[in-house]
């Protein structure tokens, strides 16, 4: 049985925002399991259900190292490990691509869910840049960015 999270949604004109049950998120990464949000909302009017799974992209010996023009390269106090990343669907729409990022309280990431319908991202911050409290995302469409689907096509 796959973990079930619904997030808690607020609505203030036209932004949205969500709170991630962030212990259902740790114990499915703890896991390396599969985690499904239903009544993810896009817009005020649309919500979806979102079926991920953890993955990772980094070992743990990775670091994080800025390359500096004029000077040494130092790096970053960050632990890889603490960047839990989600990838996966829309249930539904086959198309559809998630990818959410999440680190200690601040979250980013995209939501494309067809070959020419809007995509959306995921953010910590606000629409002006703000942070958000702890927890809590704002959901926007991102157009008139590209798709991810236009950035990247799939081989046919």
């Amino acid at each position: 049985m796959e973990p079930r999270s619904s997030p808690e949604t607020v609505t203030s004109g036209s932004l949205v925002t969500v709170r991630f049950d962030r212990a259902a998120l740790r114990g499915t990464v703890r896991r390396r399991g599969k985690i499904n949000l239903p009544h993810f909302p896009l817009q005020r009017d649309l919500v979806v259900e979102l079926d991920l799974e953890t993955f990772t992209v980094t070992g743990p010996d990775s670091r994080f190292v800025p390359g500096r023009k004029d000077g040494p390269d130092v790096p970053l106090d960050l632990d890889p490990s603490e960047i839990s990343l989600f990838r996966g669907q829309v249930k539904g729409r086959p198309g559809s691509r998630v990818v959410l990022a999440l680190r200690d309280g601040h979250h980013t990431g995209s939501i494309d869910l067809d070959p020419g319908a809007p995509c959306y991202c995921v953010s910590s911050r606000g629409i002006n840049g703000q942070a958000l409290e702890r927890d809590r995302s704002s959901v926007f469409e991102a157009s008139p960015l590209p798709s991810f689907h236009q950035t990247f096509p799939s081989a046919a």
